[in-house]
């Protein structure tokens, strides 16, 4: 079950991608941003212990292993998995909370927009909650 933090912190992050720039956002916790950036470069490195340290408990009893999470990132999630560059937008928190806005362009330069969901854990660090993958409306070159 989505706690109501989440639900609200999901739906302004979901605004935030639908309409990016009617999106002021936050500068998002400097941590919190490498967190993320260190997970990205672990699934592009196929490291998935590396990937799995990196995500909040409870994706990790719902993923149950390393190998299953990094292999449903790689399936559902490819632009997650491979990815040319990324970029990263717009933040909000609320709480021990934090939304993040990545855009990415895949492989084959598609470019989609991530919504990274960071949960502040006991030991004051961060670790990823969740992910919302869409494709963006915008091209690479």
């Amino acid at each position: 079950m989505i706690s109501p933090k989440s639900w609200y912190l999901g739906f302004v992050m979901g605004f935030a991608l639908v309409t990016p720039n009617a999106f002021a956002g936050e500068t998002p916790p400097a941590d919190a941003q490498a967190v993320v950036a260190d997970q990205l470069s672990a699934f592009e490195r196929d490291d998935a212990a590396g990937a799995w340290r990196l995500a909040a408990p409870e994706v990790q009893a719902k993923f149950s292993s390393a190998a299953n999470f990094i292999d449903v990132v790689k399936e559902k999630y490819g632009p997650i998995a491979r990815h040319r560059s990324i970029d990263f937008g717009p933040a909000a928190s609320k709480g021990d909370e934090v939304g993040l806005v990545v855009t990415i362009v895949a492989d084959d330069n598609e470019v989609w927009s991530a919504l990274f969901l960071l949960s502040r854990q006991d030991d004051g660090g961060w670790k990823t909650a969740g992910c919302l993958l869409t494709k963006a409306a915008e091209t690479s070159v």
